[in-house]
């Protein structure tokens, strides 16, 4: 009797917990469509951290100025982890369109190629991905004087590789979570923080005055787009217009240029390559190699 009273419980907590685990790995069903309209399905995976806002957001934006202009269409736009991603590959079911960085491989087999180059996302002379927008890499300080010594917070999250960044440029730190080299750099526990697009929001939005020094030898933080389907050729095309990238600036990141000589990461690369790459950056005599296993965009 006493192990029945447990189990009830315990029931409800475990039914919240797996509800809770389905919210975070899957999105939340599509709804309904117009029988009379053609569905075309986009998913976002943020496989970095973002300027401000939401990517998906953006998405959806392009996705309601393209039904304006041709009402036979609905786009279904829906946000997925790369974990769900990866899950809904491996269950065979993808989308038209998919918006994401490095982190999800899967997704190079259904990627169809693409009228651009990148090398970052190239197979067989072939491009399967784009990126629609970028992030950067940065050294902030409180000072205007970035050759003074000083300790450095190197600032991790999701997939990219700040590591790689830098010891591509020679700096020397701690590596930190996202948010504690943020809030240590503001507390004067280190002099210099590098981090990216995010964290120039973050002062902006604190209303903290700092420094920036760009570092373009590297970059990781690609968001890029992978055309599965043809009927989601529209969406690419207006999704890399002159149009879109105008607006790129709402999110706080910014369009694609050819970028001579700057290093990154396959976009298809696996966690085991990635790793690799880690390695070798975090060893001071082989990071002066680190070009060997990154492509030159």
């Amino acid at each position: 009797m006493k192990a029945a009273k447990i189990v009830l419980r315990i029931l409800p907590f475990v039914l919240v917990g797996a509800v809770l685990v389905s919210l975070l790995f899957y999105p939340a069903p599509r709804s309904a469509v117009p029988a009379e309209k053609k569905l075309v399905e986009v998913w976002n995976v943020d496989t970095f951290e973002g300027g401000k806002g939401s990517r998906t957001a953006f998405l959806e934006r392009v996705a309601k100025r393209l039904m304006s202009e041709d009402p036979d269409i609905y786009y279904h736009v829906v946000s997925y982890t790369s974990e769900g991603a990866e899950a809904a590959f491996s269950a065979g079911n993808y989308p038209a369109v998919l918006s994401y960085g490095v982190g999800l491989p899967s997704a190079k087999k259904f990627s169809l190629p693409l009228p651009y180059n990148f090398e970052g996302a190239s197979a067989e002379g072939e491009t399967l991905a784009f990126p629609w927008c970028r992030g950067e890499y940065m050294l902030f300080c409180m000072e205007e004087n970035f050759d003074k010594e000083g300790k450095t917070a190197i600032s991790c999250g999701k997939n990219n590789l700040a590591p790689v960044a830098a010891a591509i440029d020679g700096i020397e730190g701690e590596e930190l979570p996202s948010s504690e080299a943020y809030t240590s750099f503001l507390a004067g526990e280190y002099r210099y923080l590098l981090g990216t697009q995010r964290d120039r929001f973050r002062f902006q939005t604190r209303g903290v005055a700092v420094y920036e020094r760009v570092l373009p030898a590297y970059c990781d933080l690609y968001d890029c787009v992978s055309l599965f389907r043809e009927e989601g050729k529209a969406f690419v095309e207006e999704l890399l217009s002159e149009r879109t990238k105008t607006e790129l600036p709402s999110i706080g990141m910014l369009p694609f240029e050819n970028e001579e000589g700057t290093l990154t990461p396959d976009l298809f690369s696996s966690e085991k390559e990635r790793e690799t790459v880690l390695d070798m950056a975090h060893s001071q005599s082989d990071a002066k190699n680190l070009g060997k296993l990154l492509k030159t965009v």
